[in-house]
């Protein structure tokens, strides 16, 4: 019953793997929001 295990981390592995993705995700457009804010109040800065 080796096989067993394996097939569970490779489970685990593939639930945290989903878990982590959406995280990841909501990062990446937080950080565009981001860069699109800086640039939006640079471009409004009188220079």
């Amino acid at each position: 019953m080796h096989h067993r295990g394996y097939l569970n981390q490779y489970k685990q592995l593939i639930d945290l793997t989903a878990a982590v993705q959406p995280i990841e995700l909501t990062h990446n457009i937080l950080i565009s929001v981001k860069v699109k804010l800086v640039q939006i109040a640079v471009l409004k800065l009188p220079i």
